[in-house]
């Protein structure tokens, strides 16, 4: 079985016309970021059911189920890194593993690390390109960046 779905973010849940039209285009899935959540963002990257609930019954409201449930990597950098407030950040993602899990959401995916939470980027390797439809899409430039050295606080194999 096939299933059509896209990725929404976070400015997407209060368009109610916008969830409409991917409705009526086939999309009935939709990967969301946990920071659409009300008070998600000032908890510090942790959900609440209310809240959770929230975003469920608007999709719901417009057809549509969420596949998957996304942490946003800048909430976990912590974590990643063994820095100190990373025991909080794992603890937020239990709780928010736990919410997804109570409200029947088949996924809960953890971006625990992405590079746009190491910024700044340097632009020569890192630049924002417009694409097809006027699309904003990141793009950088990998064979540039193979050869680059690490920066001091890069992670390391251990």
């Amino acid at each position: 079985m096939i299933r059509i779905g896209t990725r929404i973010s976070a400015d997407w849940i209060d368009r109610p016309e916008d969830l409409k039209f991917i409705k009526q285009i086939g999309v009935d899935y939709v990967d969301v970021v946990l920071d659409m959540v009300p008070g998600y963002s000032e908890a510090g990257g942790r959900a609440s059911r209310e809240g959770l609930a929230t975003v469920i019954e608007k999709l719901d409201d417009a057809g549509l189920k969420i596949e998957r449930a996304n942490t946003s990597g800048p909430d976990y950098v912590n974590a990643f890194l063994g820095l100190p407030d990373g025991d909080r950040e794992i603890e937020n993602l239990q709780v928010n593993a736990e919410l997804c899990g109570e409200a029947g959401l088949p996924m809960f995916g953890i971006q625990c690390f992405q590079a746009a939470t190491l910024r700044p980027f340097r632009d020569e390797f890192h630049s924002w390109v417009t694409g097809r439809g006027g699309y904003q899409h990141h793009r950088m430039t990998v064979r540039q960046l193979a050869n680059m050295p690490l920066r001091d606080d890069a992670p390391t194999a251990e």
